[in-house]
């Protein structure tokens, strides 16, 4: 309900790949929690940066705010709908970083990388274009 809602106005902040993150904190306002104990769960505001290596997309967030809880990534990069990539990590302190590789099949064009951000069951996820000449 709320949740998918919620996807759409992070989906629609992403036009450009630089700055588009000052469009997210509306869309976190709607992720109140419904947990079993009567505690809501907000989820961090993510800052992130993709950048083009040799042979690999390195991803670069950083989160502020959010409630205390283990906050799990996961990112997957895809070459149309083909799963190039798939990585998953914890928030350590503000900042997690991933290393999506291109694998041997390197290709120049057009990835999508699309993150998975999971807070004491809270879902949201976030879609990034990245170019790779």
């Amino acid at each position: 309900g709320n949740q998918t809602g919620s996807q759409g106005n992070q989906t629609g902040s992403q036009g450009n790949q630089t700055g588009s993150q000052g469009n997210q904190t509306g869309s976190q306002g709607n992720q109140t929690g419904s947990q079993g104990d009567g505690h809501s769960v907000m989820l961090p505001i993510l800052s992130c940066r993709a950048s083009v290596r040799r042979d690999a997309i390195v991803f670069t967030c950083t989160a502020r705010g959010g409630s205390a809880e283990a906050t799990a990534f996961r990112a997957r990069l895809y070459r149309g709908r083909r799963l190039v990539g798939n990585r998953a990590a914890r928030l350590r302190g503000r900042s997690v970083r991933f290393s999506l590789g291109l694998g041997h099949r390197r290709r120049a064009g057009s990835y999508t990388v699309r993150l998975t951000v999971d807070a004491g069951g809270r879902v949201a996820m976030m879609t990034r274009r990245v170019r790779v000449r």
